[in-house]
């Protein structure tokens, strides 16, 4: 739409902070720490500051994402919410921080996007561990809404993914149960009490309902 801003990421985002850990023992988040499923930290790692890793320098704050610059098909991005504020993380993330143009929650689901992975996917050098620049990442050309409508966009996703996320749980609940009725079938034909051909035993649909209910 008219009202859309075209330009590049860079123009959407706050720079990067740049922190060192401090203390005794501090919590780190690296690759690993990442659930690329559900886009998600899973959980930091405890490191004594005098282990700390060399690329233990992105700071964090509420609201921030990181993007996993190594191999960015895998989508190892996560969000930061407050719990995970007071984290370090590897230089091997990129951290978007959004300025006042975009709201934190429309940027995590469009760098989640299929556009966004293959947009990126075509800046990847390195044949060990394909990589991707930080200025391949700012430099991506986006457009977006103002924020009033990203608040609405983000709004809608999320119901709709709510739907998804339950209609999924519900599905695996029916196959679950089927999976026990199979059992409960295959118990009764091994204990011979599934009938036979005999016309004057019970039929097979009415045995199945019987399984059916002992569910």
């Amino acid at each position: 739409m008219d009202s859309w801003e075209a330009s590049e990421l860079k123009n959407f985002l706050e720079p990067m902070e740049n922190k060192k850990p401090k203390g005794e023992e501090f919590r780190y988040i690296d690759i690993d720490s990442i659930d690329n499923i559900n886009q998600i930290v899973k959980e930091p790692k405890k490191i004594m500051v005098k282990d700390a890793p060399s690329r233990a320098s992105r700071g964090l704050k509420t609201n921030d994402i990181l993007f996993s610059m190594v191999r960015p098909y895998l989508k190892n991005i996560a969000y930061i919410y407050e719990e995970l504020s007071d984290c370090i993380a590897s230089t091997g993330f990129y951290v978007c921080r959004c300025n006042k143009k975009l709201i934190p929650q429309f940027l995590f689901k469009f760098l989640c996007s299929k556009d966004a992975i293959d947009y990126l996917m075509k800046y990847m050098k390195g044949d060990n561990s394909p990589s991707i620049r930080q200025n391949d990442l700012l430099g991506m050309s986006v457009l977006f809404p103002k924020v009033l409508e990203q608040m609405e966009i983000t709004r809608i996703l999320d119901d709709i993914l709510s739907q998804e996320h339950h209609a999924k749980e519900a599905a695996e609940s029916v196959l679950a149960q089927i999976d026990l009725i199979k059992k409960s079938i295959l118990a009764k034909a091994f204990r011979g009490e599934l009938g036979t051909n005999n016309p004057e035993e019970e039929s097979a649909v009415e045995l199945l309902k019987a399984c059916l209910q002992e569910q």
